[in-house]
């Protein structure tokens, strides 16, 4: 089954829904380019994966490549709907780390309005230092793991979110 995708905005945020396979060759190129021409203007993506029949090694790379991107860009790109044969290979390969995967796209575009107002909280207070021993876990929060940078004295800020 080939890969179609469709497209919609929720505010800022951009759901792209999956529906097929992701797959080394046209599908991976597919979806890179879509994601790349939306990047030009928009910063803010969530991949809808609930019909996503497979997702091959290639194709998780190419979703590693395009949260890359997004993020080098200034954006970021967070998974919702992930099926549970496709969030096991997240989990074995701990690719989960990186990815912000959540069970539906309201989750997943409240997240980026959460995402902004800690943000915005944190810069009030001041420089962040992790507070998780593993810093992955607090990426939304902490300035040593997410580049949020602040003035003033507070030594530590904790994640909220997980």
């Amino acid at each position: 089954m080939p890969l179609s995708l469709s497209t919609r905005g929720v505010g800022d945020v951009t759901i792209v829904r999956c529906s097929g396979r992701i797959v080394g060759g046209g599908e991976t190129e597919s979806l890179r380019d879509h994601i790349s021409g939306l990047l030009q203007d928009r910063k803010a993506f969530v991949l809808h994966l609930g019909e996503v029949a497979f997702i091959d090694s290639s194709g998780f790379g190419m979703l590693v490549r395009l949260l890359t991107s997004t993020r080098r860009a200034s954006g970021d790109l967070k998974l919702c709907n992930v099926p549970a044969d496709v969030y096991k290979v997240l989990k074995m390969t701990n690719l989960i780390t990186l990815f912000e995967a959540h069970e539906s796209e309201e989750d997943a575009v409240s997240a980026f309005y959460r995402r902004s107002t800690i943000s915005e909280r944190v810069a009030v207070m001041g420089p962040a230092y992790c507070a998780w021993i593993n810093p992955p876990m607090c990426s939304l929060t902490c300035g040593n793991c997410c580049g949020v940078r602040g003035t003033g004295s507070s030594p530590t800020v904790t994640c909220t979110i997980h």
